[in-house]
């Protein structure tokens, strides 16, 4: 592998300009809606209320803005805004997030779907409001579901159902259902039936996370929500100083991930392990956020953590260019690749995401093991995962070198992500030369927090780590793919 500049390194892993740039490609993508609707009037003056919200936008403090603007679903909505904008003005296909959207309100035409989606934006100039402490009256209201929670803010009002925002004034909320036009007092609380909740925050030395599911609803066109909406206000409550043990492991043991955790995620929700088909997601439409199934146990939850802020952190990362080319053989997206981290095939890209995403988790586990405050039983956890992560880090690498069809950016990615795992094997050999030779059964967390042993689903007896990884090829990896990868094992490649 050749030589990867150093301010490459820095773009990938640690810098801050990739998190800004992101947010200033999203304000220029809304400076340009409102330019191409003031300019084409395509909507036939329809987007007048819009163009009033957007000019109250550019006139409000900008720390408010920002803070309102940064928020995960404004890089949602705006991205569907110029979706939509694109395909009534010059036929521009939609992708799949628009074409869900528009089949959730049976929208028949873009210019329908283009206007609600315009009087949408009305979540933001009302956030706005709140944190300014300004009253606002629509000129057309906002269609919510409930609960609706506030962007950048705690507050979230009502239960299930629907309802119209017309008006903010001194705090107070004018909430139309059906035909009765209801005053919600903006603080927690029960106003004439409705009820406001304000989300459980975590609070970390100078940073506070949201733990907000109600901020996940009322986004068509996403899949995952479900099992988001179905975890409780109170379940975060109840996990809330759980939360914050799990950022003070990542702070104790990955200072530059804590760092970037506070700069990057804006709000997360917790869910149970049991509801839905993921564990846990993060999604390119909404960065700054992720959904995580509860496991009661803060250094594997800020495995997790980790893991997702990197998922986030590399949807940054690939605005800056994409990382596959011509796709001739192996299309971008077909679930035909063996993945050691997953019991299904997997899409190249999928397998990029997840090499990436593990090595900052192995270099978690790495220095939690050479701390002096580690005890026995956690080091020896630390241990198993270490091998089980660099096997899998090391046959992920070898899938993507085998198959995937680069650009000369995405190339230049997999070589830097080779040079972290290299210097991780070599310092898990020096490691060797001190742990005892004896084998130890690979353990791991249940969702309770408890330790308990890997058993084979061949012979259905406890396994190694180097076991768990041979068995987990043999049994999902197609017999091309498990041929190559057993040649590269055995002669020590990986």
């Amino acid at each position: 592998m050749s030589a990867v500049p150093l301010e490459f390194n820095d773009l990938l892993w640690s810098s801050d300009e990739i998190i800004a740039s992101r947010y200033e490609k999203s304000a220029c993508a809304l400076i340009a809606v409102k330019q191409i609707l003031e300019k084409y009037l395509p909507l036939a003056g329809k987007e007048q209320s819009f163009l009033k919200q957007y000019q109250y936008c550019m006139e409000v403090d900008q720390e408010i803005f920002l803070k309102v603007w940064t928020d995960p679903t404004a890089y949602y909505w705006v991205r569907l805004a110029y979706q939509f904008l694109a395909n009534h003005q010059s036929g521009a296909a939609l992708d799949g997030l628009a074409t869900r959207y528009c089949e959730y309100y049976s929208f028949n035409s873009s210019a329908d779907a283009l206007e609600y989606h315009l009087q949408q934006f009305n979540r933001f100039t009302l956030a706005l409001h709140f944190l300014a402490g300004t009253d606002c009256k629509f000129d057309e209201p906002l269609s919510v579901l409930l609960p609706f929670a506030i962007p950048a803010t705690q507050i979230s009002i009502g239960i299930n159902g629907k309802g119209d925002i017309l008006a903010i004034s001194k705090g107070i909320l004018s909430l139309q259902i059906d035909d009765e036009i209801i005053p919600v007092k903006l603080e927690p609380g029960t106003y004439n039936g409705i009820t406001v909740n304000k989300c459980p925050v975590t609070k970390s030395a100078d940073f506070e996370l949201r733990l907000h599911p109600h901020a996940f609803n009322n986004l068509p066109g996403l899949t995952f929500t479900d099992p988001v909406l179905a975890a409780s206000l109170d379940f975060q409550q109840e996990h809330a100083g759980l939360v914050g043990q799990t950022l003070e492991k990542i702070q104790r043991y990955s200072p530059r991930n804590y760092k970037q955790f506070t700069e990057m995620i804006r709000y997360i929700a917790l869910k149970n392990m049991k509801t839905g088909d993921y564990t846990n997601l993060s999604h390119s439409e909404l960065p700054g956020t992720f959904v995580a199934s509860m496991v009661n146990n803060p250094y594997m939850l800020a495995e997790t953590f980790i893991h997702e802020l990197h998922h986030n952190r590399l949807f940054f990362v690939e605005e800056k260019g994409p990382f596959f080319g011509t796709e001739k053989v192996h299309p971008l997206n077909v679930l035909e690749f063996y993945s050691p981290w997953r019991n299904d095939l997997r899409s190249l890209h999928g397998i990029f995401h997840a090499v990436y995403v593990y090595i900052p988790v192995t270099e978690y586990w790495l220095s939690i093991i050479g701390a002096d405050d580690t005890d026995e039983m956690l080091a020896d956890f630390a241990w198993q995962r270490l091998i089980i992560m660099i096997l899998q880090l090391r046959i992920g690498l070898l899938q993507l070198q085998s198959f995937a069809e680069l650009t000369d950016y995405g190339r230049a990615v997999l070589e830097n992500m080779f040079q972290p795992v290299s210097k991780m094997e070599r310092k898990i050999e020096e490691l060797k030369k001190s742990r005892p030779d004896t084998p130890v059964m690979t353990k791991f967390f249940s969702e309770e927090g408890s330790l308990e042993l890997q058993i084979s689903k061949i012979t259905n007896q406890p396994l190694t780590a180097v076991e768990y990884v041979r068995e987990h090829v043999t049994l999902y990896a197609p017999q091309d793919q498990q041929k190559v990868i057993f040649n590269e094992l055995i002669s020590g490649n990986i």
